[in-house]
C-alpha cells in the first residue's frame, strides 16, 4: 500500500529549490476557533516545520511565498516557489460564499478541463488546494503582474476566494475546525514535481496541454534504468517522479483524468476523528482571526503477459474495479515485471508491490518506485 503524501513531501516539493539559493523564512499561522488571537511564528527551514505538531484546536495556515526577514507584510517577499487556487466544495461550512462546487465531481471535472495540471493537489478538509510548481524560482520585480495571474487562475476555476501574494493556505496534516463539532482533516494527496512551469504559462490559458499522436517508433531494445540516473535528484523526486524521466514535455504534463476522479471523490465531507494532541508552544500575537480559507486489459502472448494502459476509454472499457484486481493480482504475488514508460524507450524491472489511487510501487533493486498509470505505455509480466 502507498505511504500517505507526508507533510515534509509537500514542503520539500515547494521550497526545497527555494532554499538551496536563499534563506528566507515560512510563515505559518494558527488560531483556535473563535479565538481572535491568532499566533505567527517563522520557520527557517523546511525541517523543523515538517516536525511541527499542532493540536486538533487549531486552524493552521502557512505563506506559499517564503519572507526574506520575520515580516508578514508582502514587501519582504521576494521570491515566487508556486502558484495556487483554493477551491471550495460543498455547501457545509461555505455558507456565506456565492461560488462553490456542489460535489466532489464538479471540481475534478473543472480540474480535469483546466489546461494545467496541478503538480500537488491538498485536500483542504472541504475543498481542494491546487499548487503548479515553476520550473525556478522566480524573483518577484512585478507583484501586480503576479497577482493578475493568479486571479486569472482562480477565475478560470470558478474559485470565489481573493488571492494576493501574501495568501496563506492550510498546512497539510492539520485539523480543518471550520465546521464546530465536525473537524476534517487536511491532507497531501497527489505530488509530481515534474510539472513544473512559467509564470507565463498561465498569462493566456488556452488549450489543456495534450500530447499529440505519434507515429508509431521502430522497435528499440529496452534501456535498463539504474539508480545513477536519479542521482542528482532530490529525495522526494527521485520517490514520486523518477518513472516519469524520459517523458515528453507533453506527457509529462498530462494528469490523467482517472487519477484525478479518484484524488478528488476521496475529499472529506463529513466529520472526521482525529487524535487529541497538545497545542504548540509559542508566543501569541494579537490579529485578526479572518483566515479561511486505465484502462487494463491483459492477454496472454506465449508466457509473457502484456498489462496494457490506455488514456483513452476504449469501446467497452474494464471497469475501475477490474483495472484494480489485476493490479492487485499482480502485487499480491510479488511479480516481476518490466514497466515501458510513455514517450520513451525505457524500461523498468522490477517487482511490482502495490497499487493504489492511479499509481503503483515498484521495487528495483535497492530503488523503490511510485509510478502514475498515466506515465505508463504497458506492462509486462512471466504469465
Amino acid at each position: 500500500m502507498i505511504a500517505k503524501f507526508t507533510r515534509k513531501d509537500f514542503l520539500e516539493a515547494l521550497f526545497a529549490q527555494y532554499y538551496k539559493e536563499h534563506r528566507g523564512f515560512i510563515l505559518v499561522k494558527s488560531v483556535k476557533r473563535g479565538d481572535p488571537k491568532m499566533s505567527t511564528r517563522y520557520f527557517p527551514n523546511i525541517e523543523i516545520l515538517a516536525k511541527e505538531h499542532y493540536g486538533e484546536e487549531r486552524d493552521v495556515y502557512f505563506g506559499i511565498c517564503p519572507r526574506e526577514r520575520m515580516k508578514a507584510e508582502k514587501e519582504h517577499i521576494h521570491y515566487l516557489v508556486a502558484l495556487w487556487a483554493d477551491l471550495d466544495i460543498g455547501a457545509e461550512g461555505h455558507e456565506d460564499k456565492r461560488i462553490f462546487y456542489e460535489g466532489p465531481q464538479q471540481a475534478a471535472k473543472a480540474i480535469r478541463s483546466f489546461p494545467r495540471a496541478p503538480s500537488i493537489i491538498v485536500e483542504s478538509g472541504r475543498g481542494a488546494h491546487l499548487y503548479w510548481l515553476l520550473k525556478q524560482v522566480l524573483e518577484v520585480t512585478d507583484i501586480e503582474k503576479i497577482e493578475k495571474v493568479l486571479r486569472t487562475i482562480s477565475e478560470h476555476l470558478q474559485c470565489d476566494t481573493d488571492v494576493n501574494l501574501d495568501t496563506v493556505l492550510r498546512l497539510p496534516e492539520t485539523v480543518n475546525t471550520k465546521v464546530p463539532g465536525k473537524p476534517v482533516n487536511c491532507d497531501v494527496k497527489f505530488i509530481n514535481p515534474n510539472f513544473r512551469y512559467t509564470i507565463q504559462d498561465f498569462e493566456n490559458l488556452g488549450q489543456r496541454i495534450v500530447a499529440p499522436p505519434q507515429p508509431k517508433p521502430a522497435p528499440k531494445p529496452p534501456q535498463q534504468v539504474s539508480a545513477s540516473s536519479f542521482a542528482e535528484e532530490s529525495p522526494i523526486e527521485h520517490r514520486l517522479s523518477g518513472s516519469m524521466a524520459g517523458a515528453s514535455l507533453e506527457d509529462s504534463l498530462v494528469l490523467d483524468e482517472t487519477i484525478i476522479d479518484e484524488l478528488i471523490d476521496d475529499i472529506s465531507m463529513a466529520a472526521t476523528g482525529v487524535a487529541e494532541s497538545p497545542e504548540p508552544p509559542g508566543e501569541e500575537e494579537e490579529y485578526e482571526a479572518e483566515v479561511d480559507s486505465d484502462i487494463i486489459s491483459a492477454e496472454p502472448e506465449s508466457e509473457i503477459v502484456t498489462t496494457v494502459i490506455s488514456r483513452k476509454p476504449a469501446a467497452h472499457p474494464l471497469s475501475t474495479t477490474t483495472t484494480s484486481s489485476i493490479l492487485e493480482k499482480l502485487s499480491s504475488s510479488r511479480t516481476d515485471v518490466e514497466i515501458f514508460l510513455v514517450g520513451s524507450d525505457m524500461v523498468i524491472n522490477g517487482i511490482l508491490l502495490w497499487n493504489e489511487n492511479g499509481l503503483i510501487g515498484v521495487e528495483s533493486g535497492n530503488d523503490h518506485y511510485t509510478i502514475p498509470l498515466s506515465s505508463i505505455s504497458f506492462i509486462r509480466s512471466k504469465a
